[in-house]
């Protein structure tokens, strides 16, 4: 049997069951329910890709969770913080390439970096991570986590620190790391495995 919902119906469903959560939440004060509440209403809207408003929801989220002073949890809502904000980055960058377009239609349009602020967030929480990765209580996470940092730092075209983020991830898995970053072109991205 086919489902009648259409995935955005889907996704919008999901948002609203998430926003009554979040209403329960509000309810109880608690911060762990507050900052789940507030990341799981991040996620509907970043299914419907809602970058914007993905960014805030998490925003909210990681400041509930520096109230709970879980580590864990705050990492892993820091990634998905700088996620959602290289999301925005890259759907500015893409309005403005766009609107550029319509201004001058048949001309040469160079990269327009719209979302540079969105980046610049991006590469703060990113960084941020990579200082508090040290301190999960799964120390065999921690190169799962510098590999998100990678991938954030990448799509930030910030190529030099995502490398030395993967190195650092390469040391943790078993220490196969390469001294020389020229060798590592021939491993391939391991971000993308």
């Amino acid at each position: 049997m086919v489902d009648p919902l259409l995935p955005s119906e889907l996704a919008r469903d999901r948002l609203r069951r998430a926003s009554a959560s979040l209403d329960l939440a509000e309810l109880t004060g608690s911060p762990f329910a507050m900052s789940q509440a507030l990341a799981e209403v991040g996620r509907c809207h970043r299914e419907l890709q809602a970058e914007a408003s993905a960014e805030a929801y998490f925003e909210s989220a990681v400041r509930w969770a520096r109230l709970m002073g879980s580590t864990d949890q705050l990492i892993d809502l820091m990634c998905e913080l700088a996620d959602a904000s290289v999301r925005v980055a890259l759907a500015q960058d893409l309005q403005s390439m766009l609107s550029s377009q319509a201004q001058s239609p048949g001309g040469q349009v160079g990269r327009i970096r719209g979302g540079h602020a969105a980046r610049e967030r991006a590469r703060d929480h990113a960084f941020e991570v990579s200082q508090w990765v040290g301190r999960l209580s799964d120390p065999t996470c921690e190169a799962r986590v510098l590999l998100r940092v990678c991938d954030v730092l990448e799509r930030c075209g910030d190529h030099a620190d995502a490398l030395q983020m993967q190195l650092r991830a390469l040391n943790l898995i078993g220490g196969v790391a390469p001294r020389d970053p020229a060798q590592l072109s021939g491993l391939g991205r391991l971000a993308d495995s």
